[in-house]
């Protein structure tokens, strides 16, 4: 119990809120409502499947279009339109920094500058309506087992969770070699905000040790599937993905998977 409670301690220690507001959040708690924020640059090739199949399982969708010159835009109006309760439009206009050494060189020039990837994400948790706020990206196509995570999510007093996603091979037959790593995807709004790395952005969120890691697959990552899966990376980066076992080919599609991509007119 004394570990318990020094754990505490030190994740609440040092950070900007009152520490009686977490006792606050858990002694009165209220249904679980999830903003999901999806963060767009010309992400045509799968933006329209990513949102339907995250629709039904959030209260509402933050659609953040970043300076896209493809038709993203186009495509996330429509959808608005489809669902004016749920889904809203904003554009984010400032150009954001590549992942990478550029990020970070843009930081040691301006820790708070617009263009760098943790405000961008910032700006992104501020527009969500909800307490609760779900890290979403264009390029992810949710599974079924999305629905389990949010029951377990919903039902327990956690208060993060960490997800990941499987790679699909750009043969649409195969997964890549590596899944994607789990991250802290969907946690409570208040006091969260996001720093930043040398190569891109931190969660920080007093909420940490209420964390739920969640072992199942929750979305397919398209991103090795694009013309372009690289074009957010700074030039080291991109060399290094690219000789990455990551994006290597690894075994066959599992029929689940199979069947989600012919749900979404995939293959």
């Amino acid at each position: 119990m004394k570990t318990f409670f020094r754990k505490v301690y030190n994740t609440i220690r040092g950070q900007d809120f009152h520490p009686f507001h977490i006792a606050y959040c858990l002694l009165n708690p209220k249904p679980k409502k999830i903003s999901a924020f999806v963060r767009v640059h010309n992400e045509e090739e799968f933006l329209e499947a990513s949102i339907r199949s995250i629709e039904k399982y959030v209260d509402e969708i933050v659609i953040v279009d970043n300076l896209s010159t493809d038709s993203s835009l186009q495509i996330s109006r429509k959808l608005a339109e489809e669902y004016p309760e749920k889904i809203r439009l904003y554009e984010y206009p400032y150009e954001i920094e590549k992942w990478g050494s550029k990020n970070y060189s843009e930081f040691q020039k301006n820790p708070k500058s617009l263009h760098l990837i943790s405000s961008f994400n910032t700006w992104c948790v501020n527009k969500c309506t909800y307490s609760y706020v779900l890290r979403w990206d264009g390029d992810q196509i949710a599974l079924d087992y999305v629905q389990v995570m949010l029951k377990w999510f919903r039902r327990f007093p956690f208060q993060v969770v960490n997800v990941y996603g499987v790679n699909i091979h750009s043969d649409f037959k195969h997964f890549c070699a590596r899944n994607t790593y789990s991250e802290p995807e969907l946690f409570r709004k208040d006091y969260a905000k996001y720093l930043c790395i040398w190569y891109g952005e931190l969660l920080r969120t007093p909420m940490m040790f209420l964390r739920l890691f969640f072992m199942k697959p929750v979305y397919m990552h398209m991103k090795y599937c694009k013309k372009d899966p690289f074009t957010h990376l700074s030039a080291e980066q991109k060399e290094q993905r690219k000789k990455d076992k990551e994006f290597c080919q690894g075994d066959l599609l599992t029929p689940e998977v199979e069947v989600t991509l012919k749900r979404w007119g995939i293959v």
